[in-house]
């Protein structure tokens, strides 16, 4: 009987917001926190309250930093108490209210937490101590080729998180791979939602239920690609960088109706000569608008094959603008 008054006493508290006035009566415990698992693309921190006088109480608070997402958060304090949480995806309100005093070093609180490759500095803070507790949280990359110092790494990590791109396995991203007829098309599908299509395959070398079937009928109806010839699309082709900047053009045109007014002449560069009629326009607008640059012998190298590092590039430029 007296645990259940006791029990409604402190949901009053809770609920009615009167625990700072108590808190900071009794003097809330110091808390610690630690990450205690790290796994591809996630990390998981505990938070933990030392024992002591006023430990029975406490509320905890916090926003997540750019880039950091609240995956979940719930409490460790089973039926020690009495919690109420509330989180978002970038912020988070913990507050409990026990029966007694907790043990030494008692974990109260589990958080999840998602994001790109990197380390942030999370910040919980403890209003009625005014105490902050920090803690360095790493997300793991996903992909062991690609590292942070890398000049493709935020457009690999975006094109991924995006869903455009994925692995060629479950830890490799292969950079420095070359990107097919086939998966370039295939991003540009997801981009646009991965709709609905109906209608035959024409090609007679797109074989029925391979990954790339459904986008390359869509690409053919919408005119975003084209066959090769011959009845043929040769999705395993390696995809040269003006073929690329081609599909791009059209889906911008076709699909997502942005602007592609920009152009620029294209006879600084040396290999100017070597674009291909059907890919003048649309070259002249990637660098006029800036989605594509020269390398650094003045060449465009129209013909040169289009990399999936190159490709995660152009893609989450042009993910932006849709």
């Amino acid at each position: 009987m007296m645990k259940r008054i006791i029990s409604c006493l402190l949901v009053c508290f809770l609920l009615l917001g009167l625990c700072p006035a108590a808190l900071a009566a009794a003097g809330s415990p110091t808390a610690t926190a630690a990450v205690t698992a790290n796994a591809q693309g996630s990390a998981t921190v505990v938070l933990t309250v030392k024992a002591g006088s006023g430990s029975s109480h406490g509320r905890v608070t916090a926003t997540m930093p750019a880039g950091l997402t609240l995956a979940s958060a719930r409490s460790l304090l089973g039926s020690e108490g009495i919690a109420d949480l509330s989180s978002t995806k970038t912020s988070l309100r913990f507050a409990w209210a026990c029966y007694a005093d907790l043990k030494k070093d008692t974990a109260a609180l589990e958080l999840k937490l998602t994001g790109k490759p990197g380390v942030y500095a999370l910040q919980l803070s403890l209003p009625e101590t005014k105490e902050t507790v920090s803690v360095s949280v790493e997300i793991p990359g996903v992909f062991r080729d690609v590292s942070a110092d890398d000049w493709f790494f935020n457009a690999v990590y975006d094109a991924y998180g995006r869903g455009l791109m994925v692995g060629e396995s479950s830890d490799l991203f292969a950079p420095n791979d070359s990107m097919t007829r086939a998966m370039l098309i295939t991003t540009l599908y997801r981009m646009s939602g991965s709709p609905a299509v109906t209608g035959e395959n024409p090609y007679s070398d797109v074989p029925a239920g391979s990954y790339y079937e459904k986008a390359v009928i869509w690409a053919m109806q919408k005119g975003v690609a084209n066959g090769m010839g011959g009845g043929k699309f040769e999705p395993d082709t390696r995809v040269t960088r003006q073929q690329a900047v081609t599909m791009l053009y059209r889906y911008a045109v076709k699909i997502a109706g942005i602007r592609t007014d920009e152009r620029a002449e294209l006879g600084r560069f040396t290999d100017s000569a070597k674009i291909n009629a059907y890919a003048i326009t649309a070259m002249r607008w990637a660098v006029g608008s800036g989605l594509m640059k020269g390398y650094p012998d003045n060449t465009l190298q129209p013909n040169g094959t289009l990399t999936r590092a190159e490709a995660a590039t152009l893609l989450v430029w042009l993910a932006a603008k849709v």
